[in-house]
């Protein structure tokens, strides 16, 4: 290969998304014990095995620690979830099917989006936003069991055939816009901020009317499905006894995130690309393109912060807490970043865009491997189901995350250590049907006297709590 070849290769995009994507199948077989969100890819693995395990009926997502309920629980839309239990049902049970799937949708994202912004912009400002999208909080998120960055790649794609239906006029291109865009804001709902930037189009006097018409109608149906999911049939789910998801109105989430405005405020300058130098390009940039004539750029800029502004207040004081929120925000900033990027010779953004990828990678290397202090929990289900018959309830000192159950691949109650010293509160346990306690002795060392020990090694043991 000449160094022309190399140069070429180097500055075509499809080969730095196999590479990324290359780079991200090291582990891709591991379980969710990684650190950071643990807890949220345990519940999305399993709803997905539940499917597996007691009835594939989508509409009706379950979780493993609903106590002596049902467990059906309104959370999002299950289309991920059912990819993953697919897989399930023709592999069997694997930790890798969710990785995978996220991963593969997540990398023909990056090339999707790539192609949004070179028709916006060019092709360098398209090559180096989405570099930067890559090796953003995208970086290990695109292969956790999560369903964020797959429901906004979904979401981008679908705007992407959105585009081309405006141009051209292909029902097929808005059958696509239509399923994409729904199934993406239906999987993760912040998704939705991607494409209220579409609020511009009915102003754009080049596109045909019956052309806007058209669309406006397709994403009108689109965002009824969504609405007829988050809040009629989540509100629905929640009687069953399990509530996951839950909106708050502005004044109540402004209340919330007050005290937690550094937390807030942080999710936007580090989280965002967990690079200073990455922050420090989006900020130049968004000056850049305020003072530029990209006009219908800066008005979709403006219509997506504004709505992903409104969502975060209204997730009160969820998102400072939980940084994967930013996900849906971030294609938006990496566009402003590349955009004052590519003002830069291309020596000088290729060696930008390597400190930012260093950068971010030092920050969030941890999520690519294993804790050491949970791989015990790998042993666990194999130890219960020596002991704990299939359908009998069990308590285990997992906390409040649904990890610890997950592991047992049991249903009952998960809470923390104190629990285990309340004997009023097992025996209440006891009453609603709970039959085993499963103790993780890494982080409790008592016994329990008054119920019989059945099992018992340097990890765990179990107690039968009923004769």
């Amino acid at each position: 290969m000449n160094k022309n070849q190399l140069i070429t290769l180097l500055s075509d995009i499809r080969f730095w998304i196999l590479f990324f994507f290359a780079v991200r199948l090291l582990g891709i077989t591991d379980p969710p014990i990684d650190f950071g969100h643990s807890w949220r890819q345990a519940f999305t693995s399993s709803v997905a095995r539940n499917f597996l395990d007691i009835h594939a009926n989508i509409l009706y997502p379950r979780l493993d620690n609903g106590g002596n309920l049902p467990g059906i629980t309104g959370c999002e839309f299950p289309f991920y979830n059912y990819l993953i239990y697919i897989c399930h049902s023709i592999f069997g049970y694997t930790h890798w099917s969710g990785r995978l799937i996220n991963l593969i949708v997540s990398s023909i994202g990056f090339y999707y989006f790539y192609l949004i912004v070179k028709n916006v912009f060019d092709k360098r400002v398209a090559f180096n936003a989405t570099i930067l999208l890559i090796v953003s909080i995208w970086i290990v998120f695109v292969r956790k069991i999560m369903p964020d960055t797959f429901s906004v790649s979904l979401v981008i794609i679908g705007l992407y055939y959105c585009i081309e239906y405006l141009k051209n006029g292909k029902n097929r291109h808005l059958f696509l816009f239509f399923l994409l865009n729904t199934l993406g804001i239906l999987s993760k709902i912040p998704a939705l901020c991607l494409m209220s930037g579409l609020a511009i189009v009915p102003f754009i006097h080049t596109i045909e009317w019956s052309r806007k018409i058209k669309m406006i109608l397709v994403g009108s149906l689109s965002f009824l499905i969504c609405a007829w999911w988050y809040f009629y049939w989540v509100p629905y789910l929640n009687t069953y006894g399990t509530p996951f998801q839950h909106s708050k109105g502005i004044m109540h989430g402004l209340r919330e995130i007050q005290p937690l405005l550094y937390w807030y405020f942080r999710n936007y300058y580090f989280c965002s690309f967990y690079s200073y130098v990455a922050i420090t390009c989006f900020g130049i940039g968004f000056i850049l393109l305020m003072l530029s004539r990209h006009h219908k750029a800066k008005i979709v800029f403006g219509i997506i912060t504004f709505t992903f502004v409104i969502f975060t207040i209204k997730t009160g004081n969820v998102f400072p807490h939980h940084n994967y929120y930013m996900i849906s925000y971030v294609p938006a900033m990496a566009i402003v970043a590349g955009y004052f990027l590519a003002k830069l010779p291309q020596p000088i953004y290729f060696i930008i865009l390597g400190i930012i990828t260093y950068q971010s990678y030092s920050q969030l290397k941890s999520n690519f491997v294993p804790l050491e202090n949970r791989l015990h929990l790998l042993e666990l289900e194999n130890i219960v189901t020596k002991h704990v018959p299939k359908n009998d309830l069990i308590f285990i000192n997992g906390g409040p995350s649904p990890l610890h159950m997950y592991f047992t691949r049991r249903k009952g109650w998960t809470a923390g250590d104190d629990k285990l010293d309340d004997a009023f509160w097992l025996n209440h346990l006891k009453e609603l049907g709970a039959k085993y306690i499963v103790v993780d002795k890494t982080t409790y060392k008592n016994k329990i006297p008054q119920y019989v020990s059945l099992y018992e090694d340097d990890n765990f043991e179990i107690y039968k709590m009923s004769e």
